[in-house]
């Protein structure tokens, strides 16, 4: 089988392309490249995708919220606490923490307030100086002014580094001036 040849300007010649060879590979790169993406996003979407678990959770944290907004302790706590079971991701435990602390608080049940303060503070430091200010006002409500100035002065120290914004130097001069009150209360 003799092969055709191109011509290069008279220079010299080269082989022809085997034209239906060339296009068979083409086309089964391309049919691999196409199955090799479709594979890599079905992967990438099941693991971005929410399991029954993650919206449960979160339907839950929801239902917990509007419960409480309307003043249904006892139907958020039983929520929450069916949650706090349920939930294995660290973000769920913090939201579920938070939102018991809050309700325990505003019940008045302020020892169980401060164990779910400090479970949300084990699983993110970070929060413990935003939530300063409202474990000084429940330590002063438990008549523990020494754990209460402390948590005003981290709270304090966390507005201090806030940027300057409206409300800001308030909201220093009141940790201020309840500091300065329950140190004159303490001696």
């Amino acid at each position: 089988m003799e092969q055709a040849v191109i011509g290069t300007g008279g220079e010299g010649k080269l082989p022809a392309l085997r034209p239906k060879r060339t296009v068979l590979v083409w086309a089964v790169a391309g049919v691999l490249i196409i199955i090799v993406a479709v594979i890599a996003l079905l992967v990438w979407h099941q693991k971005s995708k929410p399991t029954d678990t993650d919206d449960a959770i979160a339907a839950g944290l929801k239902a917990s919220q509007t419960a409480y907004g309307q003043g249904a302790y006892d139907v958020a706590l039983a929520d929450l606490n069916g949650l706090e079971q349920k939930a294995t991701k660290k973000s769920d435990k913090i939201a579920v923490y938070d939102q018991l602390a809050s309700i325990y608080t505003t019940q008045g049940t302020l020892d169980k307030a401060v164990q779910y303060y400090g479970l949300k503070h084990t699983l993110d430091p970070g929060s413990a100086k935003k939530d300063a200010n409202v474990l000084g006002s429940i330590y002063e409500r438990m008549g523990d002014n020494q754990k209460a100035i402390e948590q005003y002065q981290l709270a304090l120290q966390y507005r201090k580094s806030l940027p300057n914004v409206s409300g800001r130097k308030m909201d220093i001069d009141t940790l201020q001036g309840q500091i300065e009150s329950l140190q004159g209360d303490t001696q």
